[in-house]
């Protein structure tokens, strides 16, 4: 009983988080450095030890960090439905932010969050731990820069200019795939996503017109059932959570208004985790909506 409980607990639990992380809309990642940055160009300033606090800065870590410097993940990096690089995190332990337990790994770099708290970023930094911080980005410019400033920091700027030239090669694939043709992001709740989200950058790369655009939204977020019929979307791309009508907020997803607009050819998935965090999991996302438009149109 008490395991069915624990169980019941960690899969609320991921929902909420999956939920917070989607809703902030690519939630991380331009890089604030709470401590002076680190040279890159100096081998004796590369960190040796690094512990990640946030999802999408495990990501990057596993992505763009050697093997000896991981010395911890963030709780939910095994979790295969919100972390693109989950099989990669098996071999790592996953730590819990606080403190005491992260000094623990006598980490010398710790990766945080945009909603890492406060007092847990500056008892790190009291006990000599360099601390990132991550914060959204909403442009290609903006993920690329991010990605050249983490793969620095880590000491391996030539596995981040490799990841930007991969990042290119999808973009140029996906170019103006969908000239043209109204487009609607939909998550559960009716949360959409407008044109200062990297979702929103992607769209206008492919040529897809934002259908929420017709509702003024430029960030994240919901509208109604009446308003998504409204958008007149001709393709809605959803998320691999939209599966199953588990609770109110999916529900929505399942309404026989939303299904005749979702029919056939109309509709594409993208999973959640090619498109909670940006960087290795945005180039899959890219790839996997540019063979979808082909395919369409």
């Amino acid at each position: 009983m008490t395991g069915s409980i624990r169980a019941k607990s960690r899969r609320w639990q991921v929902r909420r988080t999956a939920a917070g992380i989607i809703r902030a809309g690519f939630a991380a990642i331009a890089l604030l450095v709470i401590l002076p940055a680190m040279s890159p160009a100096s081998n004796a300033n590369t960190p040796r030890r690094i512990v990640s606090l946030h999802l999408c800065a495990d990501q990057y870590l596993l992505a763009l960090g050697q093997g000896p410097q991981i010395a911890a993940l963030s709780p939910y990096a095994h979790d295969r439905t919100l972390s693109f690089m989950a099989p990669q995190a098996d071999r790592y332990p996953d730590i819990r932010a606080a403190a005491e337990v992260v000094v623990r790994f006598k980490p010398d770099l710790a990766l945080a969050g945009p909603f890492t708290s406060a007092p847990l970023r500056r008892a790190l930094v009291r006990q000599g731990i360099e601390v990132l911080e991550l914060a959204p980005v909403t442009s290609i410019a903006g993920l690329r820069r991010q990605i050249a400033r983490i793969s620095a920091a880590l000491g391996a700027p030539e596995r981040g200019d490799a990841m930007v030239a991969r990042l290119d090669a999808a973009l140029a694939r996906l170019r103006d795939r969908g000239a043209g043709v109204r487009t609607l992001y939909l998550q559960r709740r009716g949360i959409v996503m407008g044109s200062d989200t990297l979702l929103g950058a992607i769209f206008r790369r492919a040529g897809l017109i934002n259908a929420a655009a017709r509702f003024g939204v430029t960030g994240v977020r919901r509208i109604g059932l009446e308003a998504i019929v409204r958008s007149k979307p001709q393709l809605l791309i959803l998320n691999d959570r939209s599966k199953d009508a588990e609770d109110q907020g999916s529900a929505l997803l399942h309404h026989p208004a939303i299904a005749r607009l979702a029919r056939g050819r109309s509709r594409i998935v993208l999973p959640v985790r090619e498109i909670v965090c940006p960087g290795p999991a945005t180039i899959a996302a890219i790839t996997r909506l540019a063979r979808a438009l082909a395919a369409r149109y």
